[in-house]
């Protein structure tokens, strides 16, 4: 009777960390998603830098129009994309608590 005790709390064990495993690929997929105006942006960045043989110190001039640019970008993805997330969450789980505990950390809000 023990082995079948045993069995059964690894086997939930194993479950749990499955689903947690899942839960964070979806958080990190979604904010790769997102930030990826800012990540192609940085990219682009430190390629220049590293290109650039002839700087005399670290510092790279980026103009303010560019960065502008980027932030806007951003906060595009962030209104399409999460909007998106949420409503593929409501049509697969249809649990609000879940959808809440899934998406808290990737909240724009805050």
């Amino acid at each position: 009777m023990a082995k079948v005790i045993q069995v059964s709390i690894d086997t939930r064990r194993d479950i749990d960390l499955e689903i947690q495993k899942v839960c964070e690929e979806f958080t990190a997929d979604s904010v790769r998603s997102v930030a990826e105006p800012i990540n192609s942006f940085l990219l682009k960045l430190s390629t220049k830098r590293s290109s650039d043989a002839n700087a005399s110190n670290d510092r790279l001039l980026i103009p303010s129009q560019q960065v502008a640019q980027v932030i806007n970008q951003f906060k595009e993805a962030i209104s399409e994309r999460l909007p998106y997330v949420q409503s593929k969450l409501r049509e697969y789980i249809n649990d609000t608590k879940m959808e809440e505990i899934l998406l808290q950390p990737i909240d724009a809000s805050g």
